[in-house]
C-alpha cells in the first residue's frame, strides 16, 4: 500500500503535522510504504527529518520559485506526481496550506477528499482508509471511505496525531524533481513574508494548559487566568468563553479552535463537550476541577476534583506563591 503525505514546510524545515502524520501513516498499515512529497527550495535539512522520523520514499521538488507557496504551482506538481507514481491514499494537514491545495488537487484528480479528521484506519476487509472526523456541529463522529476513486485523500488536524519513536534500519529512497516550466507557472507576485508576533498564549507548544470553562463565570475566568500565572501553565479557554468575550480566541481549544497535546490538561468548569473533547484529549494527563461530578470532563479526567472553584484556587494559589 502506498501512502503519500504532503509534507507540508514552515521556512524550510517540516512542519509539525508534517512529522505528526508520516510517524501515523507507518503504522496504518503492515505493508505500507510512506512517501513523503515535499515541495520548496533548499530541502536538505526537510529530506533528513522526513528519513528520520520513518519516510521509506522521499520525492523532492526544488526549485527557487517554490521557496513561498503558490496554490497554482503546488497544485500542477502534485497532481502530476500522483498522476505518474499512483499513491493509494494522500494524506496533508489541514492547516491554511493543506485546506487550500488538497481540495484543488482533489478536483483535478477527480476523487473524495474528507477535510479535518482526527482519526484514520485502515479496514481490515477491503483495506480502505477509514476517515474518521466531527460532524453535525461535532455532536457526532462520522466514518467516511472512498471506495470507487483513488487515491483516498483527507486532511488531518495539527495535534492529534502522536509522533512515535523511529529507528532508521535502511536509508529512503530519494527522487528529485525538476519542475516544468508550465508547473511554475504562478498565480500572484509574491511581495514579503511578514511573521506572526510571538504569542504569550503558543497552545500547540505548551506543556501545561489551565483551561477555563463557561461554568466559571467571568469573576471565575478571572481566577483561573491568576491560577495559571502562579502555575506557570499557558492559558486556555472553551469556546462558550470565547463566545461571551471573556478570553481571546487565541485562547480557544477544540474543534474550531487550536488542538493541543500538553503533559498536563488543567480543565476548570468545563462540561466537556465533545466540540471541546476532540481539541484536548491527548493530553498525557487530564485534571478536571467541577462542582458537576457527572460531566462528561470529570468523568473522563486521570484525576477529578469536586469542588467549588473559589474556594479551591485561592488556597492552590495562596500555596504556589508561598513555595
Amino acid at each position: 500500500m502506498k501512502i503519500w503525505i504532503f509534507a507540508e514546510l514552515s521556512r524550510r524545515r517540516l512542519s509539525q503535522v508534517a512529522l505528526e502524520l508520516i510517524s501515523c501513516a507507518r503504522g496504518l498499515a503492515a505493508d505500507a510504504k510512506v512517501t513523503a512529497v515535499l515541495i520548496g527550495h533548499d530541502l536538505d535539512a526537510a529530506i533528513r527529518e522526513a528519513a528520520a522520523v520513518g519516510a521509506a520514499q522521499i520525492i523532492a521538488a526544488d526549485h527557487p520559485l517554490l521557496e513561498n507557496y503558490d496554490d497554482c504551482r503546488y497544485e500542477a506538481i502534485l497532481t502530476n506526481l500522483v498522476r505518474k507514481y499512483n499513491p493509494d491514499i494522500l494524506l496533508g494537514g489541514a492547516t491554511a496550506v493543506g485546506r487550500a491545495l488538497l481540495p484543488r488537487c482533489a478536483v483535478k484528480l477527480h476523487t473524495g477528499l474528507t477535510a479535518d479528521c482526527t482519526q484514520l484506519a485502515i479496514e481490515p476487509e477491503k483495506g480502505l482508509l477509514l476517515q474518521t472526523r466531527p460532524a453535525f456541529g461535532g455532536n457526532l463522529f462520522a466514518t467516511i471511505k472512498t471506495a470507487e476513486h483513488r487515491p483516498q485523500m483527507a486532511t488531518v488536524r495539527p495535534q492529534v496525531m502522536k509522533v512515535t519513536p523511529f529507528t532508521m534500519v535502511e536509508e529512503p529512497e530519494i527522487i528529485h524533481v525538476a519542475p516544468s516550466e508550465d508547473e511554475l507557472k504562478g498565480s500572484f507576485d509574491w511581495l514579503d513574508f511578514i511573521p506572526k508576533p510571538e504569542s504569550d498564549n503558543d497552545l500547540r507548544n505548551a506543556k501545561v494548559i489551565v483551561t477555563a470553562g463557561y461554568g466559571c463565570g467571568p469573576d471565575g475566568v478571572k481566577l483561573v487566568r491568576d491560577f495559571a500565572a502562579a502555575a506557570g501553565a499557558t492559558l486556555a479557554a472553551s469556546r462558550p468563553v470565547v463566545d461571551a468575550g471573556w478570553l481571546p480566541y487565541s485562547c480557544q481549544v477544540g474543534q474550531t479552535g487550536t488542538t493541543v497535546q500538553p503533559d498536563i490538561y488543567v480543565a476548570v468548569g468545563v462540561s466537556g463537550a465533545i466540540q471541546h473533547w476532540v481539541g484536548m484529549s491527548n493530553a498525557k494527563k487530564i485534571i478536571a476541577i467541577n462542582k458537576d461530578s457527572d460531566c462528561f470532563m470529570m468523568q473522563q479526567a486521570d484525576v477529578a476534583v469536586q469542588a467549588d472553584l473559589f474556594a479551591l484556587l485561592p488556597a492552590v494559589i495562596s500555596k504556589i506563591k508561598k513555595n
